[in-house]
């Protein structure tokens, strides 16, 4: 069980001295606490990770439950809270659906495209606009009226070396606050050429934590062959930037991940 204890013990240092944030280490916690048969333990990680879940409708009573396996089994009710986004972003409620709509065609990974945020969205679209040739809101009206004929041109544009340089890969990198945002961009390239991208940002940068960080996202599209390269490069990231518990939930969710692979 000594794996399941390491796993726990990552989530602990996440959420750090406070014991809130990120709120979804509780739920590693719990994970990891469930595994090893203490589930009064993992109960008590899982009703915390409720209560500070924004998304989890607290009004219908959650159910926290477990498998005879000692997996996890929640059912819960989700609720997205309202967010008054039209003062601080220039696209109107309707541009940010529709560009949501070109971006989720856009980004191929699944986990990154429910994770946007509406300021990301407008990142991305500035940035894609920028290789499109017009202004993004004369792009999303583009794709309003023919979607096919659009996506397919920036689809096409996206992938023209000339048009994507590396450079401005890392200017946004380094200006964005947001990893997804990075990572949503580069998910939008083929993996060989997102990798080859980001491997090239890393090198040039190797003491950026989320150069790092985002490699090993990438390694964990298939734990079971490179779960270990994934864990190394979070464990860099620490390094560099011991406060931010994103890093320390991710090297929590990589041990996980990688021993349940192991298990199959």
């Amino acid at each position: 069980l000594q794996k399941y204890d390491d796993c726990a013990r990552y989530a602990r240092l996440a959420l750090g001295e406070d014991g809130k944030q990120p709120y979804q280490a509780h739920y590693l916690l719990g994970a990891a606490l469930a595994k090893m048969k203490k589930r009064k333990a993992a109960q008590k990680a899982l009703q915390r990770y409720i209560e500070l879940n924004p998304n989890i409708d607290k009004t219908q009573k959650p159910i926290v439950a477990f498998t005879s396996n000692n997996d996890v089994n929640l059912v819960v009710r989700r609720t997205t809270p309202g967010v008054d986004i039209e003062k601080r972003l220039k696209y109107t409620p309707e541009e940010l659906a529709e560009g949501r709509e070109l971006i989720k065609a856009l980004v191929k990974e699944e986990s990154v495209r429910l994770r946007l945020t509406q300021e990301e969205i407008a990142v991305l679209l500035e940035y894609i606009a920028q290789a499109y040739g017009k202004k993004a809101p004369e792009m999303i009206a583009d794709f309003l009226a023919d979607r096919e004929k659009t996506y397919e041109k920036v689809k096409t544009t996206l992938g023209r070396e000339s048009r994507l340089p590396r450079e401005k890969l890392g200017k946004l990198a380094a200006a964005d606050n947001s990893p997804v945002t990075t990572e949503a961009l580069l998910s939008m390239l083929e993996p060989s050429e997102a990798l080859k991208r980001l491997e090239a940002l890393k090198d040039s940068h190797p003491q950026v934590a989320r150069y790092h960080y985002l490699l090993g996202r990438y390694y964990m599209s298939n734990p079971k062959k490179f779960g270990k390269k994934a864990m190394k490069r979070f464990e860099l990231a620490i390094g560099f930037d011991k406060g931010n518990a994103l890093y320390h939930y991710a090297l929590a969710y990589a041990c996980l991940k990688m021993h349940d692979q192991a298990k199959m």
